[in-house]
């Protein structure tokens, strides 16, 4: 399950850190970022399942990676998810580890 997501500079976005719980409600104005927090999590595994790479992932939402960054000023962007490793899986590494991190970080 999904505990985290995280974005800096990515589209509306300046900086966002929101906890996941097993419920979640995103409210808010239009054009607030809900959308664009949701596809923060579409966009990270477009670039996992893309066998045309980062490229294609890209293309899908913007012309140029730079247009993906806050206000478009192109600077850098990182994106990130934290999810929780389910208990069966954590006990075939006697409890290691109890979550991953997916992170991407551009900068131009």
């Amino acid at each position: 399950m999904i505990a985290q997501i995280q974005a800096h500079s990515y589209r509306c976005l300046r900086y966002v850190r929101q906890p996941i719980g097993p419920f979640q409600v995103l409210i808010g104005p239009n054009a607030s970022g809900k959308s664009t927090l949701l596809d923060v999590v579409a966009f990270l595994a477009d670039l996992v399942r893309e066998k045309e790479g980062v490229a294609a992932a890209v293309a899908s939402r913007a012309p140029d990676v730079r247009d993906l960054c806050w206000m478009r000023r192109g600077e850098s962007l990182e994106l990130a998810i934290e999810a929780a490793i389910p208990e069966h899986l954590r006990a075939c590494r006697n409890g290691a580890y109890a979550c991953v991190r997916y992170e991407v970080v551009s900068s131009q």
